[in-house]
């Protein structure tokens, strides 16, 4: 029996969201290319809500039956989604997909096996999706920037010391965050951090022999863990 914090609340549910369903991205779309691949495939019959993670809602439009749209697109669908179900109570995202931004980790020991070292040493429920091609190409060093999925329950934002090789390193971590500019457009910023999120320790991360060839490649995505 839960016995935690709880509460009752009116459900304000709209009509279209029992119509609903939600679709599990398969790993060759993501949710920023989802709406490119929607136009592609003439499915503009459906919109499409970033659920979070790697869960996308697609609601019908009005006098659509999603069930049909499913059946008579499936090869569209099965493209695009490894799952797809009814959506229902309770159908929601325990993990969350960002962009950080990392600091103090030594030039001389980025690569993907680092950085994913270092993702597994900061936190506790966390994987390594994507390292930025500017970051492996170290056109930009100011810091490293990488997308981690993390668990619902924790900040990304955070600084710790970490023994890295023999070297000592005072690792920052902050995480970015979707803005609209003057101009009305999406743009990508970053969270300063407050004494209240942050948290501070010290560990120990061996790296292995560092290859300059990965740094020449494109950035590739990882495998994160399920939450």
């Amino acid at each position: 029996m839960w016995k935690g914090s709880w509460f009752r609340t009116q459900q304000n549910a709209p009509p279209w969201l029992a119509k609903s369903f939600v679709g599990k991205l398969g790993g060759a779309v993501d949710f920023e290319k989802l709406e490119e691949e929607i136009v592609k495939g003439g499915m503009l019959m459906v919109k499409v809500r970033n659920l979070g993670d790697d869960l996308a809602l697609v609601s019908p439009a009005e006098g659509v039956v999603m069930e049909d749209i499913v059946k008579s697109n499936a090869g569209w669908f099965n493209n695009i989604f490894s799952s797809i179900k009814p959506w229902s109570e309770g159908r929601e995202a325990n993990h969350r997909v960002v962009w950080v931004r990392c600091y103090g980790v030594p030039l001389q020991c980025w690569s993907e096996d680092c950085f994913t070292k270092v993702i597994g040493e900061l936190y506790k429920t966390a994987s390594l999706v994507l390292v930025d091609a500017l970051t492996l190409s170290w056109d930009v060093v100011e810091y490293a920037r990488m997308k981690v999925r993390l668990g619902n329950d924790g900040s990304a934002n955070m600084t710790r010391k970490v023994m890295i090789n023999k070297l000592l390193c005072n690792i920052l971590m902050e995480e970015e965050f979707a803005g609209v500019d003057g101009g009305g457009h999406c743009a990508y910023q970053w969270c300063d951090g407050s004494s209240d999120s942050v948290s501070s320790s010290e560990t120990y991360v061996e790296e292995s022999f560092f290859s300059g060839k990965s740094g020449l490649e494109k950035a590739r995505v990882l495998d994160g863990e399920e939450g």
